[in-house]
């Protein structure tokens, strides 16, 4: 029996037409998959959908999407920006802001405009975050005071360099040996005394509230206006921050 070319090949083409759907697939999703160099984050829906989020000013439902952008994917410069920018002018977190924005700068290409732009962002992003540390801290709540704090503890570091001088010319005028060395121990108990016995000046006090507050008596102002004659000319004279020396209690 003959058997012509024709029969061969129509013999098998049921073979054939069985592989054709699978080749199709498989041609479809090597020449329609996007490779890592081609794909755009512009492409991602959830990208789109930060965007419009943006638009309608829900800016923590967008920074949400734009974060999930760059969970799935890398790299992800714009949703970077985008997260920068939220946390910078919506979140007011400054660390935030500034890694995303310089995580931009590592993806974006060399030819994105905000290139020129981001770098500035970051350094006012530096100097924002400096402001809120200020205003955080104690030396905020105590800035004004500083200034009359460090006055008076020179004052009183003064004084106290005077009267270790005057002990001292004391000392060399008595005798070094006394009974038991009790003026010597005496002498040192009365430093010691002077030395922790302050007072710091409080909103709204005077020389007789703060006698009433440390000695239970308000008549006793006098002794602390002299204890204090190196700072203060007139009784009325106390600053809030001043620090006083106060006199012995008996």
């Amino acid at each position: 029996m003959r058997i012509s070319g024709t029969g061969i090949f129509s013999s098998l083409l049921p073979r054939r037409s069985a592989w054709l759907p699978v080749l199709l697939v498989f041609c479809f999703l090597t020449a329609c998959r996007p490779t890592a160099e081609e794909w755009s984050e512009e492409e991602d829906g959830l990208y789109r959908r930060g965007q419009q989020l943006l638009r309608e000013g829900r800016a923590t439902e967008a920074l949400e999407k734009f974060l999930a952008v760059i969970r799935r994917h890398h790299p992800t410069p714009q949703s970077h920006l985008f997260c920068g920018k939220i946390y910078w002018e919506t979140l007011e977190d400054p660390i935030f802001a500034i890694y995303h924005f310089r995580q931009f700068l590592i993806g974006a290409a060399e030819e994105a405009k905000e290139r020129e732009w981001v770098p500035q962002w970051i350094d006012s992003l530096q100097k924002l975050f400096m402001k809120q540390c200020h205003q955080s801290s104690l030396y905020k709540k105590y800035a004004h005071d500083f200034p009359v704090l460090l006055r008076e503890l020179r004052q009183e570091n003064a004084q106290l360099k005077r009267r270790v001088i005057d002990l001292e010319r004391q000392l060399e005028r008595e005798p070094e040996v006394s009974v038991g060395g009790q003026r010597l121990e005496r002498v040192l108990e009365e430093r010691a005394q002077g030395r922790r016995k302050t007072y710091l000046v409080q909103e709204g006090d005077t020389l007789s509230i703060i006698s009433q507050k440390v000695f239970g008596d308000a008549s006793r102002w006098p002794a602390i206006f002299e204890a204090n004659r190196d700072q203060l000319s007139q009784p009325d004279q106390v600053r809030v921050g001043q620090r006083l020396l106060l006199p012995s209690a008996e």
